[in-house]
């Protein structure tokens, strides 16, 4: 059972399977370049999949996964800048889990700088 403090935990969006390779191939298509990839939200709807994904530490790609389509097709796509989500999100958990997941992107990147955009 989790505990607590880990429910702003964050997972790394990797190639484990053939289904997270594509997204990851499609999410590089929008954000080339990026190299660590977290999973901010996932929401299972009935006709498709929402993710709201941090690409390293600047930015913030928001998509649609209609189920059942092969190949698979992003929709509903919004990129933004860090600075322009975390802005928007305001304050509470969900800042938290965003500044969290980027710290940790720099921390892999081996960067100290602040988040560009």
């Amino acid at each position: 059972m989790a505990r607590l403090k880990d429910r702003y935990e964050l997972n790394a969006l990797l190639p484990e399977d053939v289904r997270r390779a594509e997204l990851l191939t499609l999410i590089d298509r929008l954000c080339p370049g990026g190299s660590i990839h977290h999973v901010l939200w996932h929401i299972p709807e009935q006709a498709e999949d929402v993710y709201t994904i941090l690409v390293d530490d600047h930015s913030v790609v928001s998509f649609d996964v209609p189920r059942g389509r092969d190949p698979m097709i992003l929709t509903g796509v919004r990129i933004q800048s860090f600075r322009q989500f975390r802005n928007e999100i305001g304050q509470g958990k969900d800042r938290i889990r965003l500044d969290g997941a980027a710290e940790r992107a720099r921390k892999l990147l081996g960067s100290t700088s602040v988040p560009r955009g």
